[in-house]
């Protein structure tokens, strides 16, 4: 038996080896547009090593359509939509700040400001200005990027602990994050 799964969608978990990995290999090569998760960073990375894509669903029809990016070694970690509905990434992986127009098709990434181990990861957008966490520095940074001038800021996080993975911004323009492994909540206030 040779199953069609053209335009199904599979989510496998613990998809990054073993037979979860079996099983999310064998639904690709039938066709199936698959997400595979992991509790292991570097299993998942490997995993989905031909992954380097970002995903939209139309709400209405629940289509999903994928946008593969130029640079087959991106690994998209965490999203942020700038109010011109340019998508916004942050590679862990490599140490990349990236863009993607889906309208234009436009793809573009810079280096974040402390290098390939900076481990970007939580990510947010006020109006057009992105602000980011480097997590694999030693000690962990705020980043702000301006798309405009294509400049960097960075400031070191003063309580030092803990590793900011969710970035959110309130009406006000301040940036908010939570610091995973210490409990804590941290507001940027954006002058």
């Amino acid at each position: 038996m040779d199953p069609n799964l053209e335009n199904k969608v599979a989510v496998v978990t613990g998809g990054s080896r073993g037979i979860g990995y079996s099983i999310a290999e064998a639904l690709v090569r039938h066709g199936a547009r698959v997400a595979i998760g992991s509790r292991n960073a570097a299993d998942l990375a490997r995993a989905a090593n031909a992954l380097n894509k970002l995903a939209s669903v139309d709400p209405n029809t629940m289509e999903v359509r994928e946008y593969t990016l130029p640079n087959p070694q991106t690994r998209p970690r965490r999203l942020a939509i700038t109010p011109d509905d340019v998508v916004w990434y942050t590679d862990y992986a490599r140490g990349y700040l990236g863009l993607y127009n889906p309208k234009t098709g436009e793809a573009k990434e810079w280096p974040s400001p402390s290098g390939p181990q900076s481990g970007p990861y939580g990510i947010t957008a006020v109006g057009n200005i992105l602000w980011y966490a480097e997590t694999g520095t030693s000690k962990n940074t705020v980043v702000r990027f301006d798309p405009q001038t294509e400049k960097f800021q960075t400031w070191v996080i003063p309580s030092g602990k803990g590793m900011p993975r969710v970035m959110s911004s309130d009406q006000s323009g301040n940036v908010w994050f939570v610091q995973s492994h210490s409990n804590a909540l941290a507001r940027v206030e954006v002058k």
